[in-house]
This record gives C-alpha cells, structure tokens and sequence, in this order.
C-alpha cells in the first residue's frame, strides 16, 4: 500500500519530511506500515497502524502532537498514550488532539483553553496524552474547533470545550456559557432511540441514532440544523431533522465539515446542506446566498462507498476511486490549481491507482492506495 497527501503544509502536516503545500498527491516514504486510520487537526495529522501504535507529525505549538514538545514536526512520529496501550480511535481539533484506548479509555492532550481537554486539572497546553473521564468507557469521539463530543459504550452522548455556540448543548438560564470544562451528558429528546455516532462542526454538534435519525446542535449560522438561521441563530439542545428531508429514509451515515454536512440514506443517497460558497454543498443554493438550510441531493453519477469531511471540502470513495468537492485553496482538490470544486470530481492525478481510504484534516488530505508496497518507520 501507498500513503498519499496533498494540500495545505505549512507545518508539515502531509508527513512529506517539508513544509511545502501540495496541488496533487504526492506518496510519502517515511511512513508506517498497514495504516489503519488517519485523522487531520487543524494543521497536524493523527495515524493510527499496526496493532494500534499512534503516530502524529504537523503544528505542535500547544502540544498537540502529544510529544511532550511544541516544536513542529515533518514525518509522522510515534506517540506514547498511557502505559504504551494501543489506540483504536485518534481525532484532532484546531489544536488538541485525543485517542481512544482498546481498552475504550480516553485520553486528550494539546491546547485546553476551552476546557476541550475535559479536564479542568490539566493546564493551558498539555504536552503528553493524559487519561480522563475516569469511571467512563467511550466507543467514539470527535472534535470540533475547540469543543469534543464523545459516544460512551452505555451510548449516552457528553459534549466538552467551548460551548458559547450551544455546541455542547449545555444551557445554563437557556443561555449556553462560554466553556463546558468537564464531559457533561448530553440530554436528548424522548424516542429518539440508541445514538451509535457523532460528528462534529466547527460550533456545532450532530449525532446519528440507530433509527436513522440524525440530531444538530449549537451554530446555525448556515442552516446547520436546516432551520432558516435569521430564525433560528444558534439552537442549544439537540434538534431531530425531519426524515422527511431526506426523502423519508432512514441516514446511515452523517459527516460534517466546518459548516457543511453531508448525510447519506440506506439506498445511498447523498444530500447535502450548510454552507456553500465554496462550492462544498456540490449543488446549487437559493440565489444571493451563501448557504443552503435544507437538505438536497448531490448528483455523484457513481456510487459512493465513503466520504469524508475536512474544513469546506469533501473526498468521496467509489469503485477504488477517489472524487474531491469543494474548498481548492492549497490544492485540496487535487486539481493541479486553486479553483474551487462546484461538482463531484474524479482526482485524475490518482485514476490509475485503486484507492481503499481517504481521510482529510481542516486544509489537507490523505489516500491510501493497494499498489505498491509500504516504507515502515524504523
């Protein structure tokens, strides 16, 4: 297999060995072997290969590499977590990182300004993973700019960080504070069923129940929640989407950007709806506006298998292909230029490998393709 990246890297976040942005994928030599997920920050990236050994390279000035440093670092770079435990789940946020242990503890480390490291012992900037939530077992998590949701084992919903865009759905006198400096449980309404996953905006939150129905919370700045948002500015508790915005299927996947969010349904059906301006939504909006509050279809003309969100882009998965939509600057296209993507686009530069994963962080992004084989990190 073959590790790819493109896009922003100005901290050496590509684990390219430089700091030189990227307009096409480019392979990496120096990187680990059988890969088993990828994640990107704001400007660093988290892998996680092997039996579950975490690797991290990009901006470390809060620590957020969790290598006890807070210089920036160009090739991925092993990360010790615990008691040396292995990682089964590893997110970033703008700059703090966290991981999920096999043992399904959680651990956070980088920049705790907002309280997103869910401890409020721990100082500004951690430099060393750190166990938290004691007594808790989590299956999922992710982060935000700089709030965390995370799905416990008993598949109960806490929310953490900055919480004055009703993100963490914590209303304090039905005003939401500042910052939520400990995991608090997230109360949903009655009938929703179990939520089996969460996602996260830049300010706001999105959970998915087992009866495919999916909740957002927090900024609705562009109509996050698919409410108008001259009506609705920000929403506090979670919201229930009608289903039948997503023409009465069931969702079994939701994936969210900085400020777009892209469901699909059971048939495999993609809709999309929030910001769009950089032509992230993949269709066209009401005209004279930047955003779209209600749910439309993307016309992908394949079958999509897999997609997944970076800031105001988003790579799509289909038949060992991989398209790109969206934000250009820095290459996240993977055009070869900086213009913004409107439609759904093969990435040409990869047409003749067979991708298997895709991953993006705010302004990069990641294939792993079956080709040739993979360079370990000695």
């Amino acid at each position: 297999m073959t590790f790819w990246s493109w896009g922003a890297n100005s901290y050496g976040q590509l684990a390219q060995g430089d700091c030189d942005d990227r307009l096409l994928p480019k392979p990496a030599t120096n990187v680990p072997a059988n890969i088993k997920l990828i994640h990107g920050g704001g400007g660093h990236t988290l892998v996680i290969a092997g039996i579950g050994k975490l690797y991290t390279c990009g901006s470390n000035n809060k620590g957020q590499l969790g290598l006890n440093s807070t210089d920036d670092v160009f090739v991925l770079t092993p990360v010790t977590v615990g008691n040396d435990e292995n990682v089964t789940i590893a997110t970033g946020g703008w700059d703090f990182s966290l991981a999920i242990t096999e043992s399904s503890d959680l651990y956070s480390w980088g920049s705790n300004t907002f309280g997103q490291l869910g401890d409020s012992s721990l100082p500004n900037k951690c430099l060393v993973p750190r166990k938290i939530c004691e007594g808790l077992k989590f299956i999922q998590v992710a982060a935000g700019l700089r709030h965390v949701v995370a799905l416990a084992e008993n598949g109960d919903v806490y929310c953490w960080g900055h919480s004055k865009k009703g993100q963490c759905a914590v209303p304090v006198d039905e005003k939401p504070p500042l910052k939520v400096t400990s995991p608090t449980k997230v109360m949903f309404p009655a009938g929703i069923g179990r939520v089996v996953s969460v996602s996260a905006g830049s300010y706001h939150t999105v959970a998915l129940t087992d009866q495919g129905q999916v909740l957002v919370w927090g900024c609705n700045k562009y109509g996050q929640s698919t409410q108008s948002s001259e009506v609705k500015p920000q929403v506090n508790t979670p919201y229930m989407i009608s289903q039948k915005l997503f023409g009465d299927e069931k969702v079994k996947l939701i994936q969210s950007g900085w400020t777009h969010l892209i469901a699909q349904t059971d048939s495999g059906a993609l809709y999309s709806w929030g910001r769009g301006d950089y032509g992230q939504l993949g269709r066209s909006r009401p005209e004279g506006t930047t955003y779209s509050h209600v749910p439309a279809p993307i016309d992908t003309c394949v079958k999509v298998s897999s997609y997944t969100c970076g800031s105001e882009h988003t790579l799509f998965l289909a038949d060992g292909k991989v398209y790109a939509l969206g934000w250009n600057e820095h290459g996240l296209c993977a055009t070869g230029d900086e213009v913004n993507v409107q439609t759904v686009t093969l990435v040409a530069a990869l047409e003749n490998q067979t991708v298997i994963y895709i991953a993006c962080g705010g302004g990069h992004c990641f294939a792993i393709t079956k080709d040739n084989k993979e360079i370990a990190v000695s």
